[in-house]
């Protein structure tokens, strides 16, 4: 009898402690749960913080710009200003004030043509040969009519038409900026949080890019909206409204101990945008 009454304390005692370290385990993986799910949170807060200064930095990048544009628009109606004063001059004027100021262009493309579309004179333009006496028309016609052209009045009913386009200082700039944009998105879905993302335009319910989300998966119009739900119930989308581009909402999920996995970027385009129609999270953004 003392064989088995010590058989069964020893069951007991092992089982209870077998008790005791399954406690033990839940207590301190509950512990160590929490302390990644803050540790998640406060990273993804930290990203989100990013992201607004990344779309700000953009922003004003573009404002520069814009107003780099202004300033060129502005020294094209004083070349039209001088060309008309030079026009009209009687023949005792000093005009070297103006030909100064026509002279001082070295950057922005213009040409000049009569009111029939030859091409009297230009600054700024290669043509590779022989332009004079030429019609304005083709593509250089397409590339100098971005912008109207500035009429000058000189006589009459006559004439003359100032056709410029962006200065090539400008169009670099601008090519800049637009990868500014591109740049922002790429490091949106590929983020250094490794969170599925997703992103869409204006009215939330056209995917333009996702990240850490399988291609597959979200090929699945059913996975896509169930997907963007269960995100806008775990965060608010981040608006963030870029320039040339318009306002996109973000919308993330937070894995807590999920292991994540990196995918390839993917952006639709096209006909290829997802849509993801009447979403709970669209009420969220406005």
């Amino acid at each position: 009898m003392d064989i088995y009454l010590r058989k069964r304390r020893w069951k007991l005692i092992l089982f209870g402690i077998a008790v005791i370290i399954v406690a033990a385990s839940l207590y301190y993986t509950n512990i160590l749960v929490d302390e990644i799910r803050k540790d998640e949170r406060k990273n993804v807060e930290i990203w989100a913080n990013a992201i607004h200064h990344k779309a700000d930095l953009v922003n004003v990048t573009n404002k520069l710009f814009e107003q780099i544009k202004d300033e060129e628009r502005r020294r094209v109606l004083t070349l039209a200003a001088a060309q008309r004063r030079i026009i009209t001059a009687t023949s005792n004027e000093d005009l070297n004030f103006f030909l100064g100021i026509i002279a001082n262009n070295t950057t922005i493309p213009v040409i000049q043509t009569d009111d029939k579309g030859f091409i009297v004179s230009s600054r700024n333009v290669n043509f590779g040969g022989d332009s004079l006496k030429k019609r304005l028309e083709g593509k250089l016609l397409k590339d100098f009519t971005v912008y109207a052209p500035i009429v000058v009045n000189y006589y009459k009913d006559k004439k003359i038409y100032l056709y410029y386009k962006d200065s090539n200082i400008f169009t670099e700039l601008k090519q800049v900026i637009d990868d500014l944009i591109k740049s922002f998105f790429s490091e949106v879905v590929l983020n250094s949080a490794s969170v599925p993302v997703i992103i869409t335009d204006s009215t939330g319910r056209m995917v333009t890019a996702f990240g850490n989300i399988p291609e597959k998966k979200m090929n699945n119009h059913a996975f896509v909206v169930k997907t963007l739900h269960s995100m806008a119930s775990q965060n608010n989308p981040i608006r963030v409204n870029l320039a040339n581009t318009g306002v996109h909402y973000i919308t993330l999920k937070i894995l807590f101990t999920e292991t994540a996995q990196v995918f390839p970027i993917r952006t639709a385009c096209g006909n290829q945008h997802i849509p993801v129609h009447c979403l709970p999270f669209v009420q969220l953004c406005t």
